[in-house]
């Protein structure tokens, strides 16, 4: 009786013992597109873009309702969220082919810089079947 009661004490304790869950990283990525020939002469430089507070975190961030906010534990971002957008932005405006270069460093040949602030980057839970992105600069 005692035994049966020890292995059952056993096999309760080392169900919960399992491995931790798998941490899911993302990362934004564009559609690739031919960049349009042009004559531009324009270099522009992207500053990384500064982040409000409760965005400023590698986990995901997602909303079910309008006054709470929740962070995903297992599933985070690559890099921190300002990075994220910076180099998506970086990018998306590279692919335009309205610049003669666009960079994420400064350099005496720039003509533009830009820089902003990420007011809000989440997943609003619509429904129990439909998410959709919030990304305010």
């Amino acid at each position: 009786m005692i035994r049966r009661l020890l292995s059952a004490t056993v096999i309760a304790l080392t169900a919960g013992c399992g491995s931790p869950p798998k941490t899911h990283y993302c990362a934004l990525d564009l559609p690739s597109r031919a960049q349009p020939n042009g004559d531009a002469r324009a270099v522009l430089s992207v500053a990384e873009l500064s982040v409000a507070a409760a965005y400023d975190d590698q986990r995901i961030v997602y909303r079910q309702g309008p006054y709470r906010l929740d962070y995903y534990e297992y599933h985070q971002w690559s890099r921190p969220p300002g990075l994220v957008i910076s180099d998506y932005v970086r990018d998306a405006l590279a692919q335009t082919g309205r610049f003669r270069r666009v960079t994420d460093e400064r350099s005496p040949d720039s003509s533009l810089i830009l820089g902003g602030r990420v007011a809000a980057f989440d997943e609003i839970d619509v429904s129990a079947t439909q998410e959709v992105g919030r990304v305010e600069l």
